[in-house]
C-alpha cells in the first residue's frame, strides 16, 4: 500500500498550541514525533472562523474506520493534559491523533503503525467540532 498524504488544513490556533507543545518536547520526543511535524508544516492554516465545519481540529469528537480491518471506532482528539476529560479521548501526540488532525470527512491516509505496517484511516464523521458550534478557543 502506497504512504499518501492528502490535504490537510487546521485552525491557526489548533497550529500554535501544537507548535508549543512540541517545542516543550526532549530531543529524543521530537525525534518520535516527526509525522506531526511534517503535518503541520504542509498544512493549510485558516482562521478557526474559516476552518470546514467537516475538519478534524483539537477537541473533535471523530468517528473513523481502519480499512484493513474494517473496524470503525470513535475517538476525541486531545491535548497531552486534557486526556482524563473524555473516555475516549487520544492525544494528539499519539499515532492516531497524528494521522487525523486536518483530514476532512471521507479522507483517507496511511499511517505507519509501530511494527512498521501502513493501517489505512477513513474519516467517517465529525460528531463534534469546536468550530462547528461556535467555540473558537477550545
Amino acid at each position: 500500500m502506497v504512504y499518501t498524504h492528502p490535504p490537510i488544513t487546521l485552525p491557526e490556533l489548533d497550529v500554535a498550541r501544537i507548535e508549543s507543545l512540541l517545542e516543550k518536547l526532549d530531543l529524543k520526543a521530537k525525534n518520535n514525533h516527526t509525522e506531526l511535524f511534517e503535518e503541520l508544516y504542509r498544512c493549510r492554516i485558516v482562521s478557526s472562523q474559516e476552518v470546514s465545519p467537516d475538519v478534524v481540529t483539537m477537541n473533535s469528537r471523530v468517528k473513523y474506520t481502519r480499512l484493513d480491518t474494517q473496524q470503525q471506532s470513535t475517538l476525541t482528539l486531545c491535548y497531552p493534559d486534557q486526556i482524563s476529560r473524555a473516555d475516549d479521548a487520544v492525544s494528539i501526540l499519539a499515532p492516531i491523533g497524528s494521522a487525523i488532525i486536518g483530514l476532512s470527512v471521507g479522507q483517507i491516509i496511511d499511517w505507519p503503525l509501530p511494527n512498521g505496517k501502513n493501517a489505512p484511516l477513513r474519516i467517517d464523521e465529525l460528531l463534534f467540532q469546536p468550530e462547528r458550534s461556535g467555540n473558537y478557543t477550545l
